[in-house]
């Protein structure tokens, strides 16, 4: 077994958002866990798209909530 590891550091971010009505006791946390597997099952950029999916998808629903 040989096995060879490169530390990189790169800058990342977090995202905050919240609404104009927002309640402190009503939250949503969503969160990725971004692997440093580079060949196998795990697909970094599936995680990614997903959660931008989610959240359109959330957008969505909180738009069509309000128009009621």
């Amino acid at each position: 077994l040989n096995v060879t590891t490169q530390m990189t550091y790169k800058t990342s971010f977090n995202i905050l958002a919240d609404t104009k009505y927002g309640r402190p006791n009503r939250t949503i946390v969503v969160g990725a866990h971004l692997d440093s597997v580079h060949e196998g099952t795990v697909d970094q950029n599936l995680t990614k798209r997903n959660l931008l999916v989610f959240s359109d998808r959330l957008t969505e629903f909180i738009r069509s909530w309000y128009k009621r």
